[in-house]
């Protein structure tokens, strides 16, 4: 309220005790951090490069904040402190990186990358500058959100124009198959265009 800027919310992220809430906004270029027990912001922590989306370790001590529009690929927070670990550095020329996903180990990134319509496998812990990306996987048109399976094996990508689902295998890096969407019924046209 009495806000003349719209500063729009984009990922979001828990604890795993849900104690806290991690909070990224692109335009204003800063994670918030906010207290579950009242529903307060009691920080936040400026990260530049419009960060997108966010996710925590599994246990619990660090944020990952990706960057969709950057030079910078991914900013690790530390999750008690608020204070900035490292910042990993992103392959020229990559853009509208959008959601990811992070193995168990914390060590690869897997980057959905919205522009150039892939998956890029990014080696967090790899120092050779010409070795960082371990693979790239090419998806249907405009890659957009992932989601993974409980044992880590399998990620869903959507695909946004292409109206479809690409399965990545996690173990070989390769999609091995893709779901087509149905297109929405003709009645439901006027109503999609008149919300337009």
């Amino acid at each position: 309220e009495g806000n003349k800027f719209i500063v729009p919310a984009r990922g979001i992220t828990i604890t795993p005790d849900d104690k806290k809430l991690f909070v990224s906004s692109c335009l204003a270029q800063k994670v918030s951090v906010i207290d579950t027990t009242t529903n307060t912001i009691i920080a936040t922590i400026p990260v530049a490069n419009c960060p997108s989306e966010v996710d925590i370790s599994e246990d619990g001590t660090r944020v990952y904040i990706q960057h969709q529009f950057a030079t910078i690929l991914m900013t690790i927070v530390d999750a008690e402190t608020n204070a900035v670990i490292k910042s990993v550095d992103f392959p020229p020329g990559v853009e509208g990186a959008l959601d990811f996903f992070l193995s168990p180990d914390e060590r690869y990134v897997y980057t959905i990358c919205f522009d150039p319509n892939w998956v890029m496998v990014y080696d967090m812990m790899e120092t050779n500058p010409g070795k960082v990306v371990k693979a790239v996987i090419k998806t249907r048109l405009d890659p957009f959100n992932a989601a993974v399976t409980a044992d880590k094996r399998f990620l869903y990508v959507t695909n946004f124009t292409s109206d479809s689902i690409s399965v990545i295998d996690t173990q070989t890096n390769q999609v091995v198959d893709t779901i087509t969407l149905p297109l929405p019924s003709f009645q439901y046209l006027p109503l999609i265009t008149k919300n337009w």
